[in-house]
């Protein structure tokens, strides 16, 4: 399976472990400085002490979020897990819902965004026109502000020069997350392009000669996953780059019939906007040392507080009536709205 085969290349990969009867890889967990409002200064120094040490690792890895769902059981505990490595004292596992765990403590964690992609959505202006009135006009604005962006296809592109440009800009934007993304971001990135070829969606952002961001992808069965965004915020103020980038990948995902575009934590208003639903999910700790677990448990239940958010709902529950026949897509889309000569990219096709 090339995700796995991923995770094993990926910088904190340290091997698999068992759980209720199915192995799955594990790796190490970094963490930034983060904001105040998810981890304050004893709790850091507490992670960080664990994690210097090797006694906290998480199933999956953090440059592949919300391809790694483990079924656990809600009665065993830490029994579920099999042959717990040497020196590992806590595992962390994410997993849908917020489960109550013996021997475990749970933390609601910021939702995953979907967006599901109706079976009549066969062109991007469809997705446009199923929406109300106001948020159509807002996808139109950001399509018509974004229009000043030069976008290039660089799917499964190894080129060092580009990709180190890249790790630079989604270094910038992921400064203040918790858990980080490894060191060397460009050879992380290299490495999912060496998996996955060509299937290893990238789109390249421009503005007057500078590269100011980009976004990446991979489809996963019926789903297209967003993964990387990063992007150049002073350069790019008040143009809309971000949710450029998340239409393109919509438009990406109509065009290669994907069922479901899954768009990743953060921003979770702005996604809704765009119709994503949110998928209510949370990190498990399971904790063999009692010190350790009471620790955490009284901070779950006295300190921390979950982010808090509004969900937009863009879609009209009227038809189909007055779609365009005519395949748009969007550049099409922002080409007819800004009246230039620039020819269109071709559509993306899916290698073989």
């Amino acid at each position: 399976m090339p995700v796995l085969e991923l995770v094993r290349r990926l910088p904190g990969y340290s091997g698999e472990i068992g759980l209720n009867g199915t192995r799955y890889p594990v790796s190490q967990l970094q963490l930034h400085r983060p904001r105040g409002h998810y981890i304050h200064g004893i709790w850091l120094r507490l992670a960080n002490a664990l994690m210097n040490k090797g006694g906290l690792r998480g199933i999956g890895h953090p440059c592949v979020p919300g391809l790694f769902y483990p079924q656990i059981d809600p009665t065993r505990g830490t029994k579920q897990i099999e042959s717990w490595p040497c020196g590992l004292n806590t595992l962390a596992v994410n997993v849908t819902g917020c489960p109550s765990i013996p021997h475990a403590v749970s933390f609601m964690a910021e939702p995953f965004m979907a967006l599901s992609l109706r079976s009549e959505w066969t062109h991007f202006e469809h997705y446009i026109q199923a929406m109300k009135s106001k948020y159509r006009i807002r996808v139109r604005k950001v399509l018509d502000t974004s229009a000043v962006f030069d976008r290039c296809s660089c799917h499964g592109s190894t080129d060092v020069a580009w990709l180190k440009q890249a790790g630079e800009l989604l270094a910038s934007t992921l400064a203040t997350r918790v858990v980080a993304l490894p060191d060397n971001i460009p050879a992380m990135l290299l490495s999912f392009s060496e998996v996955f070829g060509h299937n290893f969606l990238m789109y390249r952002y421009s503005l007057k000669g500078h590269v100011v961001g980009f976004v990446t992808g991979i489809k996963i069965g019926d789903t297209l996953h967003a993964l990387h965004l990063g992007y150049d915020a002073e350069r790019t103020d008040g143009m809309h780059l971000y949710e450029r980038c998340l239409l393109d990948m919509i438009d990406l995902g109509i065009q290669m019939g994907a069922k479901t575009v899954q768009m990743g934590r953060t921003a979770t208003e702005i996604k809704s906007t765009l119709g994503a639903e949110p998928i209510e999910n949370s990190m498990v700790f399971f904790i063999r040392n009692p010190i350790i677990r009471w620790l955490l448990s009284t901070y779950s239940r006295n300190f921390y507080q979950p982010a808090s958010y509004t969900l937009r709902h863009p879609f009209s529950s009227i038809g189909m009536k007055g779609i365009q026949k005519a395949p748009q897509s969007v550049e099409k889309i922002i080409t007819d709205a800004t009246s230039t000569s620039k020819p269109t990219r071709p559509s993306y096709q899916p290698s073989g």
